[in-house]
């Protein structure tokens, strides 16, 4: 690299220009032609010499001036230098958001100024080990990021070497974050329905899509686009417990998706509680219309629960559900505990 600061106030047509020759070969003209005036300031010119690497070479300052008489002061030149860069050229490059991007520059010195013009947040390089290091995260992509590295000495204000070069961050397409869904009660001919709640990590967010997995019952469905789940069960569809799997669904390249499984069941098929009168009620509260159901209590549970000794107080038959016994008062016990059980068809 061949450097040099300059001044000049050229006459009218007057011109200079760098020249350079190798052995055994003629003067070619190296640098753009200066003309006029540098604007009354000294200013650093920078040729690149990477093509007569290895060579050795003649250079030469020439000026050529007209014989009009219009002449000015001329053209000055100091601190001349072939200085070889000792930064490396850095390829243009892509990474992946979140990804950790390391670039070997070559010169290492802990006591060199750096100056990196473009570089994003985050972007670092360290002289004394050569490195340029830079980890982009979601929001700096999809973007492309130039940057100028140029690496000085602060004392003798020597360049070491600019370099030009281009990181393109792709986009990371990132799954969908769905917030889990608790248990759901569900009764026959009753409404069930709530709102799941979903987020896109990617900036900017992408659009997302609400649905059912295979296996949800007849009925249920899911608005795609506010997530708004609502199923009426048939009194067939209250009378057992399910898993339903909602999932959403990212518009991002590749599509991701996540999923949040819960469990929707009748509340307990037993409730106890007293009439107005004191006595003591039971209701059944779904079962199979028609099939034999035999009341049973016991004053202690054991486990396992084979071995708990349960005895028989009525057998019911319910039309309907939910099926309630009034004045269960058959058995004295100390404390009781009841079940129904139903009855094979014989």
């Amino acid at each position: 690299m061949l450097r040099f600061w300059h001044w000049y106030k050229l006459g009218s047509g007057d011109q200079g220009t760098v020249e350079i020759k190798s052995q055994g070969g003629n003067w070619q003209t190296l640098s753009s032609t200066y003309s006029g005036s540098s604007g009354g300031v000294w200013t650093r010119a920078r040729i690149d010499l990477s093509a007569y690497a290895g060579q050795v070479v003649q250079l030469a300052f020439h000026i050529k001036a007209n014989a009009d008489g219009n002449n000015g002061p001329g053209w000055f030149i100091d601190e001349v230098l072939v200085q070889a860069e000792v930064v490396s050229h850095i390829a243009d490059t892509s990474i992946d958001e979140g990804q950790l991007l390391t670039l070997q520059l070559g010169l290492k010195s802990a006591h060199l100024a750096v100056n990196l013009d473009g570089a994003p947040q985050g972007a670092m390089y360290d002289p004394a080990f050569g490195l340029f290091v830079w980890q982009p995260t979601e929001l700096q992509g999809p973007g492309v990021y130039p940057i100028s590295l140029h690496i000085t000495d602060p004392v003798s204000s020597l360049s070491y070497g600019l370099t030009n070069f281009a990181i393109t961050v792709n986009e990371v397409n990132l799954p969908p974050v769905l917030e889990p869904i608790p248990a759901q009660v569900i009764a026959a001919g009753k409404l069930t329905t709530f709102t799941a709640a979903a987020s896109d990590l990617d900036w900017p967010p992408n659009k997302l899509t609400f649905s059912l997995d295979v296996g949800a019952p007849l009925g249920a469905t899911i608005d795609p686009n506010t997530g708004v789940f609502t199923w009426t069960p048939t009194a067939e569809q209250a009378a057992t417990s399910r898993s339903i799997s909602v999932r959403v669904t990212d518009n991002g390249s590749p599509p991701l998706s996540a999923n949040s499984r819960f469990t929707a069941g009748p509340a307990s098929p037993l409730v106890l509680s007293r009439s107005a009168d004191g006595g003591l009620r039971l209701v059944l509260q779904y079962g199979s219309p028609g099939a034999t159901y035999v009341i049973q209590a016991t004053s202690e549970l054991a486990l396992p629960p084979s071995v708990t000794a349960w005895a028989d107080i009525k057998p019911v038959q319910p039309a309907q559900f939910p099926f309630t016994i009034e004045n269960l008062e058959t058995v004295v016990l100390p404390a009781r505990f009841y079940r129904f059980v139903e009855q094979p068809v014989r």
